[in-house]
């Protein structure tokens, strides 16, 4: 049978080894996006060097949608930050016990 493609020591022999082969790939490549899509840490933005004082805060981010959360990623002075209420598609809600200086990944 004479081979229809061959490189790099692969051969195909016809046009429907190929055919297949790229839609293998192409449904892996899916599955590979559908499994990225479903990280929302992947869609996130840091707000850096916010200044947090004693009690309730609120913070701007630019998602464009409500956070499925936060991380703190710098922190200058040790706290606990908690959430007070439920953030939307613009603000975060953040309580401090004191007045610090933070950076935060929110996805």
């Amino acid at each position: 049978m004479k081979n229809f493609l061959s490189f790099n020591n692969i051969t195909v022999s016809s046009a429907s080894q190929v055919i297949s082969g790229f839609n293998r790939l192409v449904s892996q490549i899916i599955q590979i996006v559908g499994t990225l899509n479903s990280k929302p840490q992947l869609n996130s933005i840091i707000l850096s060097n916010i200044s947090l004082t004693v009690g309730k805060n609120q913070i701007n981010h630019t998602l464009g949608f409500p956070p499925n959360g936060w991380i703190i990623v710098d922190l200058t002075t040790a706290s606990s930050i908690t959430r007070y209420q439920t953030s939307n598609n613009t603000t975060l809600f953040l309580n401090s016990t004191v007045a610090t200086t933070v950076s935060l990944q929110v996805f």
